[in-house]
Formats: structure tokens, sequence, C-alpha cells
């Protein structure tokens, strides 16, 4: 069972738990107050039956007390089945711990280049090798294989028949398009992302979604005619941005990943990194720590790539709800620009809990055309008035359904006079395309 709660739905419970602990700790002082005075009082009225008093007051007492225990219990309960509001189902977040221990990782400064004909043919070593694990048909391997595996659900099923009849189709689309640079926003479902860059027949990755949803993921990079990734964006260590990662790095390869530093004990999700670290150490993965400088910008065919957001909030010595957002606050933000054109990714930046991170980096980045909003465009603690306004997209991605955006979407409008649409990835893949005179198109 999961529940995922909004953020105002999240505050109303915190406030709540803070009443029912008054209650647990308040009532008995309250009581025994009471008890007393009427004690003092009996000296000066004989009549007065204390005891009488004392018996109703303390079974009150006795029963508040009980009823404020069994609300504390089921708000923690509840707060566990949600999950800190990023709905990561427990057995995802156990599922990199079921396949690797921990261990003290080594980290690369640089990415790894390889030359084409080397890459071939580790490629054709790699589909062919044992590394390839658990007996899964690899979507890479056969041109003809067409059919998921069986851990797939029917809604994938769903999903894949709806969303790929585009991108089968990519020679027509090119032709509609005319030049090959394209953005696609998958539909992975509402709240949870994952997105392809293409230039030039090489192919990068930002985020991995679930665990359930990296067939998917796989089955649009084989429809496109992917033999690789030069790199894998992970922006941070949250089951619905990196699940999916150690699936998709079994059955693709990939030259790059780009993290937060995986050793920094300022991160609450340490033992995520360094099994993440792990997983691409086995398969000769390069691991790529933004905190150095030469892993913060990068180039994919025509595409210019820059990082934002290295450095780490302290984390320690925090509950685990706040934990779970101050990682989204630690999130990797990435821009691309082509053709005079800047595409803001802004993963799950926010401003918590007095960090106010989204809004000074919206500062320094400015004006941007498209914009693929904070945290699946939730609005209590992202996609800010100010933010949007520092920015001011031309046009939005938003990762959740339609109906729930009419806040972010007032915002946009009144940011900028010309803004034109806002995009829904549950409502299909999207296709971005920006030609060589900086028209933007989008297709679904």
């Amino acid at each position: 069972m999961n529940i995922c709660y909004d953020d105002s739905l999240y505050q109303n419970l915190l406030l709540l738990k803070k009443a029912l602990l008054i209650l647990q700790i308040g009532v008995p002082i309250l009581v025994v107050f009471i008890v007393i005075l009427l004690y003092l009082r009996k000296k000066k009225k004989k009549k007065l039956n204390i005891y009488k008093y004392t018996k109703r007051l303390s079974i009150v007492g006795i029963l508040i007390v009980i009823l404020s225990t069994i609300g504390l219990i089921i708000v923690d309960y509840s707060n566990k089945l949600s999950n800190y509001n990023d709905c990561l189902e427990e057995e995802e977040l156990m599922y990199l711990s079921k396949q690797v221990t921990l261990f003290e990782p080594k980290i690369v400064s640089a990415p790894v280049k390889t030359e084409k004909e080397k890459l071939k043919e580790e490629s054709k070593e790699f589909l062919l090798s044992d590394e390839n694990i658990d007996g899964e048909e690899i979507i890479v391997r056969k041109e003809e294989e067409e059919t998921l595996p069986e851990e797939d659900t029917n809604e994938d099923k769903e999903l894949i028949q709806k969303d790929f009849s585009d991108t089968l189709e990519k020679e027509e689309k090119k032709e509609e398009l005319s030049k090959d640079n394209y953005i696609y926003f998958l539909n992975v479902g509402a709240s949870t992302e994952s997105f392809i860059i293409e230039d030039d027949g090489h192919f990068g990755l930002i985020d991995a979604s679930y665990n359930n949803k990296a067939s998917f993921i796989l089955k649009q990079l084989k429809a496109l005619g992917a033999e690789k990734l030069d790199f894998i964006i992970i922006t941070h260590a949250h089951m619905d941005h990196m699940g999916g990662l150690s699936k998709i790095i079994r059955n693709i390869p990939v030259d790059t990943i780009y993290i937060k530093n995986p050793q920094n004990e300022n991160s609450s999700y340490l033992m995520t990194y360094h099994q993440m670290v792990r997983q691409a150490e086995i398969r000769g993965i390069a691991i790529c720590d933004v905190s150095d400088e030469i892993c913060q910008n990068f180039r994919l065919g025509n595409f210019n790539i820059k990082l934002y957001n290295i450095n780490y909030i302290n984390s320690k010595n925090i509950d685990g709800y706040n934990r779970s957002r101050i990682e989204n606050t630690n999130s990797l933000c990435t821009m691309i620009q082509i053709n005079n054109r800047k595409i803001y990714f802004a993963s799950d930046i926010g401003n918590y809990f007095g960090h106010n991170v989204e809004s000074e980096l919206s500062k320094e980045i400015g004006d941007v055309d498209i914009y693929k909003a904070s945290h699946h465009g939730y609005v209590t603690f992202n996609n800010s008035q100010d933010v949007i306004y520092n920015l001011k997209p031309e046009y939005t991605v938003i990762t959740n359904p339609r109906e729930q955006s009419d806040t972010i979407n007032r915002r946009l409008k009144f940011a900028n006079d010309d803004y034109k649409k806002t995009y829904y990835t549950p409502e299909g893949t999207i296709i971005l395309h920006i030609d060589s005179d900086g028209t933007i198109d989008f297709k679904q």
C-alpha cells in the first residue's frame, strides 16, 4: 500500500501530531493540578466530595491520553505509508540493497571518452556477455522482440501502445521537424520522471523513473535506435527518479553517470548513492562527481549541457520526512542550450525549511524558453511566483496530471504575458525539436 500526501496535507498532519502530543502530556498534568486545587478547597468546604471529582477527572484524562496515543500511532503510520511525499514504495527502496552491499566507492573525476569503433566492440561484447543477469531478454539484443518482460503490468502495455506509435514512426517525424535534435519527455506516469536527449545519433538520459518503468524506457530507446547512452544524469536519490537505473544499465551500455558527491556525509541518502556507484563500477561505467568542475559542463552533439545546484545542504540530525525534503532541495538541475534556446530541468528543487535554494538558483539562471517544472508541478514548497517570474518561460512541461496544475498555470501566465502553453507528460510522451533558426516545435 502506498499513499502520497501533498505538502498542505502534511503540514496539517504535523499540526495534528503536535496537538496530540500536547494532549498526551498536558492532560495528566492538568488533572493533577485540578485535583490539588480541589484538595486545597476541601479544607475550606468540608462538604466537597473530592473523591467523586477526582475519579471523574481521572477517567476523562485517561480516555484523552488513550485517544491521543491512538491518534499519534495513526499519524505516524500514515506518514510511513506516504513514504515522505515521494511515492517511494518499500519494495523499490530496498531494490538496490538486495542486489549489492555497501562499499567504499571508487570515484573517477571525469567522463570516460571512447572512440566509435571501440564503443561498437564493447557494446557487442556487453550484449553477448553473462553480465546481462537474471536471464532477462535484453531489449537491444533482438530487433524483432517486442514483448514485455513478465514483470510489466497491463498499465505499462497500455502506455507503450499509446506512446510508441509516434516514436516508432521516427523517420516521418524527422521529415516534419527537418533536423535530428530531440528531447523526449517520457510518459512514465504521474509524479515520476525520465527524459531522453538525442542529437546526431547520440543519446543521453535524465533520470530513470521507477524500477517498474525501466522496460518502458528501454523500449523507447530501442525504438529510437539507441545502441548505447553517452550519459545518464541522476538528479537525486529518490526512487521516482532513479529506481529504474539498475535495470537500464544492465540492458544498455552507458559511458558516464553524473551524480552529486556520493561520499558527502551531508547526503541523507548516502547508502543509495554508494549502491548506485557499485552497480556502475561492476559494468565499467564512469561515475562523474559533479563537485569536479569538469563534470559540470559537457556536450551531446549540438546540445550544450550544464549542471547546477552542485553543493549539499546539511541533512544530518533531522527526522526522516525532512531528510527526504532536503534530498529534493539537493537535486541536480540541468540546463540544455541549443540554437539559442534554453531548456531548464528543475528536478525536485524547492525552498524547504529556510533554505531558499530554488529561488536563488532561478535568479542565477534567468529567462528560459522551456521549463520542466520543479517537483512534478507541486506549488507548496516549489514553483513559487518569484521563481517563475525569474525564469519567465514560454512553455512548461509538468509531470503531473492537468487537473493538479491550476495554481502553477496562473503563476506562469502572470509572469509572462507571452506565455504559450503547458504540456503534461501523463497525457502522452512529448517530443521537442528546436530548429536551426530557434523555432520550437512540440509533438504529443
